[in-house]
């Protein structure tokens, strides 16, 4: 099903955005302003549309909370085969590395984000990491269908190739090291997000520029990695935003 996309917001604005289907999918007795949006979009765009009866369409969406929409995609997210020469071509300055993130929904929401502050590529790691895939695209809105990703290298060596070509790598961490709004980001640059569990992985997180933490007003010792991220690319986009 990663060809698949559920959710009348997601799929209009994939649509919206661009991303090219071979069908929607619009379950019988589904109607509204946004549905008639969707039809009249899906119409400019030469896409087919089938309005499927409710059994039917229960089944293809399975557990998803579709709100009576699906699409079937031409192409799936834009995952970098080769990453090495991605960043020769591309040259991104805002990399986001996440280490064994495996819960869908903190990567779709962190795709969100990511792609409204400008984020340029999400590395993942080709082991111990969510899959990109229908739940992602659903959570993110159809922002994970817009970002580039790259999913088959280990972090290691993901590192490697980046460190070689002059990127400054900076770990969140839940305490140590620099408060966030102290820190001057330096581009191009990785930032290093890692699991809720147990946080970036020692040898990975000893091969960073500087560790930068969040400060909070409570007792809590860090937000959720999605929140985290979200406060992280603010705060990089408005130091961007001041050069």
């Amino acid at each position: 099903m990663d060809n698949i996309i559920f959710g009348l917001n997601t799929v209009y604005e994939a649509l919206a955005r661009g991303h090219s289907f071979t069908e929607i999918i619009i379950r019988k007795g589904r109607s509204g302003a946004k549905i008639e949006k969707l039809i009249e979009l899906a119409k400019k765009r030469n896409i087919q549309f089938h309005f499927w009866a409710a059994a039917r369409f229960k089944e293809l969406a399975g557990g998803f909370n579709a709100q009576g929409v699906a699409a079937i995609l031409k192409k799936g997210a834009r995952l970098i085969s080769d990453l090495d020469q991605f960043v020769e071509r591309s040259k991104p300055e805002f990399v986001v590395m996440l280490d064994q993130l495996t819960d869908q929904h903190n990567l779709g929401a962190i795709a969100r984000s990511a792609y409204f502050f400008g984020v340029d590529l999400i590395l993942t790691g080709s082991k111990g990491s969510a899959p990109v895939d229908a739940t992602v695209h659903k959570i993110s809105s159809g922002a994970s269908l817009l970002l580039p990703f790259c999913n088959n290298l280990k972090l290691s060596r993901a590192f490697e190739i980046l460190k070689n070509r002059g990127y400054n790598f900076y770990c969140a961490a839940a305490a140590g090291g620099r408060p966030i709004h102290k820190c001057t980001f330096q581009k191009p640059l990785v930032l290093l997000i890692g699991s809720e569990a147990k946080g970036v992985r020692p040898h990975l997180s000893r091969q960073c520029t500087e560790k930068v933490y969040i400060e909070g007003g409570n007792d809590f010792d860090s937000l959720n990695a999605a929140a985290a991220a979200t406060v992280f690319f603010y705060e990089l986009y408005q130091q961007q935003l001041k050069c």
